[in-house]
């Protein structure tokens, strides 16, 4: 398979393509489907999922967006807000947790 532009009539689509190639974008990794984490501040989030890589011991955020949401009104504050809520030990304790239990 190789990346190609691809048209997607709406995220719950967008959403199943990524998830169902995981494996092709990210190797052999484990993806958790995503869950609420917060900033210390309690501002909350969902994220798509969370990229598990055991090999490099390693963690990422997953989120996949269509382009119409714009880039500056939608998907930076959310990446950014994933970002300073993945620094909260919270976060870090639930992913732990979910990764265990999956």
């Amino acid at each position: 398979m190789s990346i190609e532009k691809r048209e997607f009539e709406n995220e719950p689509e967008l959403h199943s393509y990524v998830e169902a190639n995981i494996k092709f974008f990210f190797g052999d990794v484990i993806y958790l489907k995503g869950f609420q984490i917060n900033t210390r501040r309690n501002k909350a989030g969902t994220p798509d999922g969370f990229i598990l890589d055991l090999i490099n011991q390693s963690w990422t955020i997953m989120e996949s967006e269509l382009l119409a949401h714009g880039v500056w009104e939608h998907i930076t504050e959310q990446i950014m807000r994933y970002i300073v809520a993945s620094q909260n030990s919270s976060t870090k304790n639930r992913l732990e947790t979910a990764s265990l239990t999956r």
